[in-house]
């Protein structure tokens, strides 16, 4: 295999200073979002334990902690978080009103609006002490809980739906052309054995349907997830045995072997992760459109019991 057929099939240009068309660049930008997903859900897993710690950690702690909510630091921290909730109001009126266009992209209001979504429940729960006070209080704690864990589960229909959390909404034709190409560059790297890129696409089609009509049920799009993993470990094992003979048959240099198994493993992850969108698109576009038909009540609800909690706890 010679080094241009190696760099047209890893995805690389030798000569990074010709111009690419708009369609190649934007097809670029999609399959990068997929390729960096695995670290994005490294270091959001680690902001949830970093969160779920500190939550802990006061739960633990809470009758020495020296926080009022009437006063001082705890009363301060319930302003910061009640407006930190408020301000989620900020990203659909940046995504729907002209006069915010001006503003900045998109993304960085939703990212702001998933912190925000998590940060100010935190103080909040701080601010509180970890304990129910008068009825008000109660009601808008618990609303407050209720709009923070549906904030999470429409995250997660959210980037089911699109090129990540922060890349443009995906469409079965758009997923359909990626995977086409992604899988092309799959065969050139295994061009010298054909036979491997044939009994990964059968054991893909054995567990899995393309066809979004068929895959509307919750345990074939969940299950969707750990067979595809399985198939990634299962062929990159396969793959590495293969190239092992290769190499000792032709004389391969290390360096070409481990050329080919780094540009396998991120398109093999990329193509799985295409396959698994395609699957499972209709499903979670029909339980997102549902999420977001309940979520916006329970904010509204937030926001009401919120300002008369504030209104209670200032007048009494």
């Amino acid at each position: 295999m010679n080094s241009r057929v190696l760099s047209e099939a890893a995805g690389t240009e030798q000569h990074p200073a010709q111009n690419l068309s708009e369609q190649a660049s934007g097809w670029l930008m999609r399959l990068r979002s997929l390729e960096s997903i695995r670290l994005f859900r490294f270091g959001t897993v680690m902001a949830y334990v970093l969160t779920v710690t500190i939550l802990i950690f006061g739960w633990m702690n809470r009758d020495d902690i020296p926080l009022t909510a009437e006063e001082g630091t705890g009363y301060w921290l319930g302003i910061i978080g009640g407006s930190m909730m408020l301000a989620l109001l900020l990203y659909p009126l940046r995504k729907k009103k002209r006069f915010m266009q001006f503003f900045g992209p998109v993304k960085y209001w939703f990212r702001m609006h998933m912190v925000f979504g998590v940060l100010g429940p935190v103080l909040i729960i701080y601010h509180s002490t970890f304990s129910l006070g008068s009825l008000n209080s109660t009601v808008a704690f618990t609303c407050m809980l209720v709009v923070a864990g549906s904030g999470l589960v429409g995250r997660f229909f959210y980037a089911r739906i699109h090129y990540g959390l922060y890349g443009r909404i995906a469409t079965l034709k758009q997923l359909r052309e990626d995977d086409e190409t992604i899988h092309e560059q799959l065969k050139k790297l295994l061009e010298f054995n054909p036979e491997l890129l044939q009994q990964m696409d059968q054991m893909v089609e054995s567990i899995v349907s393309t066809d979004p009509q068929k895959s509307e049920s919750l345990s074939k799009s969940f299950g969707y997830g750990l067979k595809l993993r399985w198939i990634y470990f299962i062929f990159l094992r396969t793959v590495r045995k293969a190239l092992k003979e290769e190499q000792s048959m032709h004389g391969w240099r290390p360096v070409v072997r481990k050329e080919i198994i780094k540009s396998v493993r991120e398109k093999l992850g990329t193509h799985l992760s295409l396959v698994r969108k395609i699957g499972q698109l209709r499903f979670y576009e029909r339980m997102f459109s549902l999420w977001h038909i309940l979520h916006f009540p329970l904010f509204i609800m937030l926001v009401i019991s919120g300002v008369v909690h504030v209104i209670a706890v200032h007048a009494y």
